[in-house]
């Protein structure tokens, strides 16, 4: 498993978690083996949960946090609320525990935190370096996808991306813009949106607005669409309604499969919210719709995904810059950091050759 910024990948940090595209990516688990939990409370469990993630994780990289909340969820399985960062910059997170005290972390481990602190200290930990060295870098494709910037700019950063993620969006409304400003429009920086939609999460609708993006990218109009599915994400996740049923006569229903069952959503009126978008930003509404109810680019964006995957992606938001993992939506400050190092390095070949294809 390839770490970046300490457990940014493994406990899903700062982020949307992915829970796959049919069934979760979360381990299966059990307590087998605990005749029953040490643990009298939810909240004794939560405070245990917290207490393990800041001693494995959050004070060996200089970090704190604060525990928050605990809430069931499914059969024995809870998730613990809570922040971490530096000093007032705290970001909200959670994670995964079972009843009988053990932790989820991703797709890479399961591990058991009533075991005493010194098998706790066994366990294998990210590397510390603040600035990944030469060989965490991940080769990533561009992929024919939408750009902002000039195509020859010595850094190029990959983001996938979930338009429903609330974490997606607030990248969008307060970092994005001033990487722009800094970075983008001065040449130095060019920018890759590709699609990384989490339906597992709920995100019903995530898989049809990355459609419609790149059907509006056909006439032009992928950025302005892009802006507008984050500027209204709030009313299009009100729009989504779960139902009983897979299939309602003239309605598009959506399946989802995740540790909470098999659940279903109709998302028609978010379809019809999309098209509208279409209209406003002066599109050929009739391409745009044969576009997007056709389908023509759901492998589009299941390859978009599957990329994220290939490449370690487990939430999103998730960048790459010059092939350096960052995830989760990080202060602009810690976007500046790593591309202020790549410019004072004239972005070496080691790192321009993370990066391939061409922009669309």
């Amino acid at each position: 498993m390839k770490y970046a910024y300490l457990i940014l990948i493994v406990i899903f940090f700062a982020g949307c978690m992915d829970s796959g595209k049919d069934d979760t990516n979360i381990p299966k688990v059990s307590d087998e083996g605990i005749p029953s939990s040490p643990f009298q409370t939810e909240d004794e469990l939560a405070n245990e949960t917290f207490n393990y993630i800041k001693e494995m994780f959050l004070e060996p990289q200089g970090l704190d946090g604060e525990l928050k909340s605990i809430e069931p969820f499914g059969d024995g399985l809870y998730i613990v609320n809570f922040t971490f960062g530096k000093g007032m910059a705290q970001t909200p997170t959670q994670a995964y525990v079972t009843r009988g005290g053990k932790l989820i972390l991703g797709q890479v481990a399961i591990v058991d935190i009533t075991k005493p602190p010194e098998t706790k200290r066994e366990t294998k930990r990210p590397a510390e370096t603040p600035h990944p060295a030469e060989s965490n870098r991940i080769a990533v494709s561009i992929d024919g996808d939408q750009c902002l910037g000039l195509q020859d700019a010595p850094v190029t950063i990959i983001e996938f991306s979930d338009y429903q993620c609330p974490y997606c969006q607030r990248f969008w409304a307060q970092t994005l813009p001033q990487i722009k400003r800094e970075y983008i429009d001065t040449g130095k920086v060019k920018f890759v949106y590709r699609d990384f939609p989490i339906l597992g999460l709920g995100h019903a609708y995530a898989q049809k607005a990355a459609e419609a993006a790149e059907c509006a990218g056909d006439q032009g109009k992928f950025w302005e669409f892009h802006d507008l599915l984050f500027e209204n994400q709030n009313k299009l996740t009100s729009l989504q309604k779960q139902v009983d049923s897979q299939t309602i006569e003239g309605r598009t229903i959506v399946t989802i499969k995740n540790m909470k069952g098999t659940l279903y959503f109709d998302i028609t009126d978010n379809i019809e919210e999309m098209k509208q978008f279409a209209q406003e930003l002066g599109m050929n509404t009739t391409a745009f719709n044969s576009c997007l109810d056709s389908g023509m680019y759901t492998e589009e964006v299941e390859k978009d995904l599957q990329d994220g995957i290939d490449a370690g992606v487990t939430g999103t938001p998730a960048f790459f810059i010059n092939g350096i993992p960052v995830s989760g939506a990080q202060s602009f400050d810690s976007f500046k950091q790593i591309i202020d190092s790549e410019l004072a390095d004239n972005a070496s070949a080691s790192a321009m050759s993370t990066i391939s294809g061409t922009c669309g």
